[in-house]
């Protein structure tokens, strides 16, 4: 099993599962695992193997990539780049400072084809929470390329 602290490095199971189906075939070091009874996170080098059946029960095993995988995917995949970024402001005397005194992230996405950043308008506490929206954004912006094909 994977230290609890340690899995902010690796994608949720749903994203995990959206990138499966967007074809994410790679190694990776965190997998969910079935059992009888609920989904664990394992740690080990895994390929997605699928799933397989025994005594009535479905048994799958699905590659959970760190973010920087994911977004090295969409990148080489998709042509889409996508970032979380620490707010700053500048002061009036040109000097850089954060907006408070918690940090706030927010993210941008560069998509092919399009000349302009998409800058999200949201603003997170943390950088975790700017890189899943990320990500989540991301995969909302291939689903939707995918539909209008």
């Amino acid at each position: 099993m994977i230290r609890p602290d340690l899995n902010k490095h690796f994608l949720p199971f749903e994203e995990a599962v959206a990138l499966y189906y967007l074809g994410f075939d790679e190694a990776c070091y965190g997998t969910f695992e079935s059992s009888q009874y609920d989904i664990t996170m394992m740690s080990g080098w895994f390929y997605n193997s699928g799933y397989t059946r025994f005594l009535n029960h479905v048994h799958y095993r699905l590659c959970s990539p760190y973010y920087r995988d994911a977004f090295k995917f969409f990148r080489e995949k998709y042509n889409i780049h996508g970032e979380p970024y620490l707010i700053l402001l500048e002061n009036t005397n040109g000097t850089i400072k954060q907006t408070k005194e918690n940090n706030e992230y927010s993210f941008k996405v560069l998509v092919e084809g399009i000349p302009h950043f998409i800058i999200s308008k949201h603003i997170y506490d943390s950088h975790e929470e700017a890189e899943l929206a990320c990500v989540k954004e991301i995969i909302e912006i291939i689903l939707h390329k995918n539909k209008s094909k």
